[in-house]
Formats: structure tokens, sequence, C-alpha cells
């Protein structure tokens, strides 16, 4: 189920083929009842290619949540909002927490663009990782760092129904080897 609700093309695609399929053999027929019959079958098969993608908008997988939960970290992090951004954290997570409260305190970051998002479910969806790109415009303790690009991997998971971020990895973004939060990225 995850393939529909994560992209309405290939269910559509096969509607569309089916339609298709629907018309053929309709214009095969010489009886004015088969090909009515085909013409409805293929009217049906487009109907439900156009309802599709509706439908896939309404279904939310853990995937596209745990995507929308890094792009709101991201954007939580920028607006330098330390309870919104505690929030994407577990409270188990103590020390990544108070990581979390001093880089707020020596990082500013402007015109951060998330890129290469990925997202992998395990231990039967009750944990994720997520693996991205963030790329912008930092100061460190008041000095400007110019445009920085960083990789980033986090560990999530599910806490009461809701994602929670338990471990955090800077990846250097050339190599994709870990290196340290604050490390200034060797070449």
């Amino acid at each position: 189920m995850n393939w529909f609700a994560e992209n309405p093309w290939p269910p559509a695609l096969i509607c569309l083929a089916a339609a298709g399929l629907a018309v053929g053999w309709a214009q095969s027929r010489s009886q004015a009842r088969d090909r009515k019959l085909g013409f409805g079958g293929a009217l049906v098969a487009i109907l439900a290619a156009l309802g599709i993608f509706p439908l896939e908008r309404s279904i939310v997988t853990d995937r596209e949540r745990i995507e929308g939960e890094v792009r709101q970290l991201v954007a939580d992090f920028t607006a330098q909002d330390e309870d919104a951004t505690l929030a994407h954290f577990s409270q188990g997570a103590v020390e990544w927490r108070k990581q979390v409260q001093l880089a707020l305190k020596l990082v500013k970051v402007q015109g951060i663009d998330v890129k290469d998002l990925s997202v992998k479910l395990f231990g039967e969806g009750t944990g994720a990782t997520s693996l991205f790109r963030a790329n912008g415009r930092v100061t460190f303790s008041g000095m400007d760092a110019g445009h920085q690009p960083s990789r980033w991997k986090l560990t999530w998971q599910k806490e009461q129904g809701e994602w929670k971020i338990v471990d955090v990895v800077r990846l250097n973004p050339l190599k994709d080897e870990p290196m340290g939060i604050l490390e200034n990225r060797a070449q």
C-alpha cells in the first residue's frame, strides 16, 4: 500500500492503460451493447485515475510525516524557536536536547534549503532514519561563516503516536562520513 500512498502515478497509469484496453475492446465489437460496455468501462477507469490524486493527498504515511517533521525542525531552528525545536526531540534524548540549546545560542542560520531528503523505516514502523542536506548561510558566535553545506542523519522513534528524534549524526557533505556537530568541515 505504501507505493500507492506515496506516489499516485503508478495506479493512475494502470487505470489509464485499462481505459485504453477498454476502448480497444469496444472498437473491436460489432454489437452496440458491447461497445457501450467497453466505453463505459473506459470512462470508469479514467474517473478512477483522476480520483487517485486527491485520495493520495489525503493519505499521509509515516515517511511523509517524518519528511514534514524534518522540514519543520529546520524552520524552527532557523527561527531560533527553542521550544518548537526541542519539541522534535524525545524527552529521553537529554544530551541532544542540551546540544540543541547550545547550538541555538551559538549558531544562526538563514535561507536553509533542505535537499536529498530520504526516510527509511525500521523496527516494524516504530523507528526511522532520515538523511538530508541542509545548505544555507551560517553565523557562528556572531561571525559570518558564509554559505555552508551540511548533511545530517536523524534517528527517529515513535513515541505515543508522534515521531521524536533520539539521535543525531552530522555527516561530512563531501565524504558522507560522521563528523562532530560543530566541527569545521575538512575538504
